[in-house]
């Protein structure tokens, strides 16, 4: 399957939808279905997390529930 770039990031890599993606190392590129990141297909999985509700003393247990059930 071609890669078919779906958003402008810059700097661009090469031509292929490769994208340098904040200080994450390595390339990220963009199909119209997903991101690859070395060549694979990665699928993110999200959340939320609205410290300004929370105790900040509470923050570091609400993140580690977040990374306990595999959002990236």
């Amino acid at each position: 399957m071609a890669m078919e770039k779906i958003v402008k990031i810059a700097p661009a890599l090469s031509g292929r939808g490769d994208f340098c993606f904040g200080n994450l190392p390595g390339k990220w590129g963009v199909t119209s279905r997903y991101f690859t990141y070395g060549g694979r297909a990665v699928l993110p999985v999200t959340g939320e997390f609205h410290f300004s509700r929370y105790d900040r003393a509470l923050w570091r247990t609400e993140l580690e529930k977040i990374k306990e059930v595999c959002l990236n």
